[in-house]
């Protein structure tokens, strides 16, 4: 069992990223899990629990059962198929992980959202900066999802409001 977990977990990192969109630089998950989680302790101000830590390195593990899903897709589908699609994903982490369960309260889920999106930006912004104008309606939704994720939070808007427009500066030169 235990070496099956270990071939699991490294396929899970080797997940590429953005299948549905041309990209200068392939992006994995394991690089993206990477990148949340200092978002998560650079955000959090060094105070994020174990859990939160946890959820945000192994978010999107599961995308090794059901592939990057864009959420543009997710959100035509209905709840229930979306409930069934977070399931599998769920089921294929527990399959990796069976003795970690990253039960995080709405403010840590919340954080962990933002950060997952701030690091797609991220991503976009790297993206614009070596030329790839492909990526701008990604970074579009992004900062969509990120506006309406900072509305009721003042804590986390400045950062997020600075990443958004560097994101909008560099394709509206």
């Amino acid at each position: 069992m235990l070496k099956m977990n270990i071939k699991l977990a490294r396929e899970a990192g080797k997940t590429k990223r953005y299948h549905m969109v041309n990209t200068i630089k392939e992006e994995s998950v394991a690089e993206h899990s990477f990148n949340v989680v200092n978002l998560v302790l650079i955000l959090s101000e060094g105070k994020a629990s174990r859990s939160l830590i946890l959820a945000a390195l192994t978010h999107d593990m599961g995308e090794t059962a059901i592939g990057d899903i864009p959420s543009q897709i997710k959100k035509m589908l209905s709840f229930e198929a979306r409930e069934e699609l977070c399931a599998k994903e769920q089921e294929a982490i527990d399959r990796i992980h069976p003795h970690i369960h990253a039960n995080i309260d709405a403010d840590e889920k919340h954080l962990l959202e933002i950060c997952d999106n701030l690091d797609g930006l991220l991503k976009c912004i790297d993206e614009l900066k070596m030329g790839n104008q492909h990526i701008i309606p990604v970074g579009e939704r992004y900062s969509g999802y990120l506006q309406d994720l900072i509305e009721h939070d003042p804590a986390h808007r400045l950062e997020v409001e600075c990443v958004i427009s560097e994101f909008r500066s560099r394709y509206l030169k």
